[in-house]
């Protein structure tokens, strides 16, 4: 802004005392630095953006579909066109696709070591008690693993909810994504399907239980000494807490000059 000004003064010629053309180098010279800085930094940006969005991740087929989404909640369910049985080596029922392609809904095979690629819940897991361990350095600083679990419900009816011909259909309902780190509530609902026996006494009535941070997978964060983790998609993009809090720096000042 100085050397603006000055380039302007310099221009009349009651006051000037130099050339406008020695005053208005230095504003151009500042111009293209300042230019130039910005090209770097938006390069880096996009460089970094790519990186991410071409990593690959593991993709249950077909795609879990996005039924229901407003203001106040989002609702969740896995529909298939063409139900195939899961298989545990996690091969033929799930392909490799990019971050950029993941979508709300979408059910992903998580492995240790791998970077969680968006906000998720746990459904399933290797460990036979539910428990996930994740890594959250990236978000939080904390260097211990935190342990999440997956919900009992969906354990105990994994074999009828991932089969040929599944009987159960999930429903998620979540509160608006919000940057606290530590705060996510939700309702995980099991409804019967066509395929649900309908005989007397069967367990065919409609089944919820309610999610916390418990359940919660962070993007960002590492999935660590855990095997493999089914997880279900809920917020992507500049919706996940990690989009959210970026750039956002508490600072420390004393209340004593």
């Amino acid at each position: 802004m100085f050397y603006l000004l000055n380039a302007f003064l310099q221009s009349i010629p009651a006051i000037s005392t130099n050339s406008p053309l020695a005053s208005l180098i230095p504003v151009v010279f500042m111009m293209i630095v300042g230019m130039c800085k910005e090209f770097a930094v938006e390069y880096k940006r996009f460089k970094d953006d790519s990186r991410v969005n071409s990593m690959k991740t593991d993709r249950m087929e077909p795609i879990a579909q996005l039924i229901r989404k407003n203001t106040t909640s989002s609702a969740l369910t896995r529909q298939e066109s063409t139900p195939k049985k899961v298989n545990t080596n996690g091969v033929s029922n799930f392909k490799q696709v990019s971050v950029a392609d993941i979508k709300v809904g979408d059910i992903l095979e998580l492995h240790d070591d791998e970077q969680i690629p968006a906000d998720c819940i746990i459904l399933a897991c290797d460990n036979t008690k539910g428990e996930v361990f994740v890594h959250t350095a990236a978000l939080d600083g904390e260097r211990n693993l935190k342990p999440k679990l997956a919900p009992k419900m969906v354990l105990e009816n994994y074999s009828r909810i991932f089969c040929s011909e599944p009987s159960w259909d999930l429903n998620v309902q979540s509160t608006v994504p919000v940057k606290d780190l530590y705060r996510f509530r939700g309702k995980l609902t099991m409804e019967p399907t066509s395929h649900m026996p309908q005989d007397k006494g069967a367990d065919n009535e409609t089944k919820s239980a309610m999610l916390d941070v418990n359940q919660f997978l962070h993007r960002g964060a590492f999935i660590k000494n855990s095997g493999k983790v089914l997880a279900l998609v809920i917020h992507t993009g500049t919706d996940t807490k990690l989009i959210m809090n970026l750039g956002q720096y508490n600072y420390k000042v004393s209340s004593a000059e």
